[in-house]
């Protein structure tokens, strides 16, 4: 199941911020974004921050991906933790976000494929009472016809 970072990213930085006691300028700095940008994160105007901030303060700071994304576990890695099990929880956030897009695409292009099918069966001229095969679109299943 993938993991929903859409909300509480921004108290969770603001907590790793105020613990590592960095001004806001050299913590978007190691996050890799610019100062609007970490305020908007921060009041969490921003749906989803992406992924590349998390690694980079991940490997400058060792906060714990899973805690960052997610809010579960601890806020840092424990140093009995390898490098290997924290690539391995961020491998794990990022497939599973790759995989709900995946998801969301997969819809897209099915509802594509209905809308195509139905253009042409309307530029066929087909009449309505020929029933070629149902078409779910947007919750609605229309007859091709």
């Amino acid at each position: 199941m993938a993991q929903d970072i859409s909300t509480g990213y921004g108290s969770r930085l603001k907590q790793l911020l105020d613990h590592l006691g960095w001004p806001a300028s050299k913590f978007a700095e190691v996050a890799g974004i610019t100062g609007p940008t970490l305020s908007a994160i921060l009041k969490e105007e921003t749906k989803n921050p992406g992924i590349n901030i998390f690694v980079n303060l991940s490997k400058t700071t060792k906060v714990n991906l899973q805690w960052l994304a997610t809010g579960e576990g601890e806020m840092f890695n424990s140093t009995k933790k390898s490098t290997q099990t924290n690539e391995e929880e961020f491998d794990q956030i990022v497939f599973d976000q790759m995989q709900s897009r995946i998801n969301e695409l997969k819809e897209m292009l099915e509802t594509q494929r209905y809308t195509i099918q139905l253009q042409k069966h309307l530029l066929e001229g087909k009449s309505m009472g020929d029933t070629v095969g149902p078409l779910w679109r947007e919750g609605v299943i229309f007859s091709l016809n």
